[in-house]
């Protein structure tokens, strides 16, 4: 699941967003319990322009336990619901 992760976020940067999504996704169905790729997924929407489903990860992901929650992510989460004028 960390590889599909890694995958997930190299194709973020390289503007792939549908291969990103698809990483991710497989990420989460190898380790549900892993909170890295509910950020990839909000990011993703983010770019996509997709706010409702962006809103939706960024939020699951504040929500999620699992141990690759990283405070710089949850930061950042927590900043992009801010400015797209959600609530936590």
């Amino acid at each position: 699941a960390p590889a599909y992760v890694v995958r997930g976020d190299a194709l973020l940067g390289l503007g792939q967003m549908d291969a990103a999504i698809q990483s991710y996704n497989n990420a989460m169905v190898f380790d549900p319990q892993l909170s890295a790729p509910l950020f990839g997924l909000a990011e993703a929407y983010r770019l996509l322009a997709n706010k409702d489903k962006s809103l939706h990860y960024y939020r699951l992901f504040l929500r999620s336990t699992g141990p690759d929650k990283e405070k710089w992510r949850m930061d950042r989460a927590a900043k992009m619901i801010q400015v797209m004028g959600g609530t936590p």
